[in-house]
């Protein structure tokens, strides 16, 4: 253990340091001379300082060196207080992440319920005799409502991403059938001017992953290429390789003619909560949170996502990750 110093504040300390350090020298000179002479006494000190007049210089050098050292110990107090400043912003910042965190993470949860609910009385009433009247007003009190259900997963899953809460599964399932389900039932939603087409090529189908959390990230990425893609082509496709280790590398790619993203968007593309294009519909607009849910997903399965896009001309939307290979189910 080191010994503690007798003032709190470096300043002090190094100036102190500096003065008996400084002691050492006008004593090691008269030692020297002293030595020489051969006369061990205070009356041959006098005399040693009145032949040599260095040595009053000398004996100054305890205040010089006490005053230069403090210099540096008033600097080191600077960094010390701006260290510790910092140390306390971050300490505030951490403080307000976590409450915004449990914030979102109760209100979404409060917010379910209902919504649920809605949902299904919704459906329920939608198995009842309706007009076509009362069936439109069904139908949009549905989309509606699964709209506002997929924000508030959306800011639920930020929150548990925010503190790292999400585990992924490992289970075995056949991806290539959840990547056409989840192509299949985005189709429904593509207008009329649009040409939506998927496709899948890869023998081995079965892997080892987390199948909620992949059919999410597919959702994610194909239904924003429909959102901001209101006429021309939108094209999905999803390809392994198996590699010499064992593993599976899946690479997806998503392509479309839509509005595209300014080149100076693009680095933020994947941060929450953030808007990539100031031109979009209010009917189209949501919370920002899927791209960056889906960016932090890829992340924690050890994968890396893409993007590249011309405004005016369309984006496309890529990733690549290896996967353990699953088993085939027997039926």
């Amino acid at each position: 253990m080191g010994l503690e110093a007798p003032f709190k504040l470096h300043f002090y300390n190094y100036m102190l340091y500096g003065f008996l350090f400084g002691i050492l020298f006008p004593f090691l000179a008269i030692f020297i001379l002293l030595n020489e002479s051969g006369q061990w006494s205070f009356h041959q000190v006098l005399i040693i300082h009145e032949e040599s007049s260095l040595l009053w210089i000398i004996d100054t050098a305890p205040i010089f060196l006490g005053i230069f050292s403090s210099f540096s110990g008033y600097q080191l107090d600077k960094l010390n207080n701006k260290y510790q400043e910092n140390i306390k912003l971050k300490k505030i910042a951490e403080k307000a992440t976590e409450s915004k965190s449990m914030f979102f993470a109760s209100m979404s949860h409060e917010l379910r319920t209902p919504l649920t609910s809605i949902l299904g009385y919704n459906n329920m009433l939608g198995e009842t005799d309706l007009n076509e009247k009362q069936k439109e007003y069904h139908q949009i009190i549905k989309n509606v409502s699964q709209s506002m259900l997929k924000i508030v997963n959306n800011i639920l899953d930020t929150s548990k991403l925010e503190k790292t809460k999400i585990i992924l599964l490992k289970e075995n399932f056949d991806l290539n059938k959840l990547f056409i389900s989840s192509c299949v039932s985005l189709k429904v939603v593509v207008t009329k001017d649009v040409n939506f087409t998927f496709e899948s090529n890869f023998k081995f189908n079965y892997v080892l992953g987390d199948s909620g959390r992949f059919a999410q990230i597919f959702n994610n990425l194909i239904g924003n290429a429909i959102k901001f893609t209101s006429k021309g082509d939108i094209h999905a496709k999803l390809n392994i390789i198996e590699l010499e280790t064992g593993k599976l590398k899946i690479y997806f790619e998503v392509r479309d003619t839509g509005i595209g993203i300014k080149e100076e968007m693009i680095p933020y593309v994947f941060q929450p909560y953030n808007q990539i294009n100031e031109k979009v519909k209010p009917e189209i607009m949501g919370t920002g949170l899927g791209l960056s849910i889906t960016n932090q997903l890829i992340d924690l399965m050890h994968g890396k996502i893409s993007v590249s896009s011309t405004i005016g001309y369309g984006s496309i939307f890529s990733f690549n990750l290896e996967l353990d290979k699953g088993n085939k189910k027997i039926a």
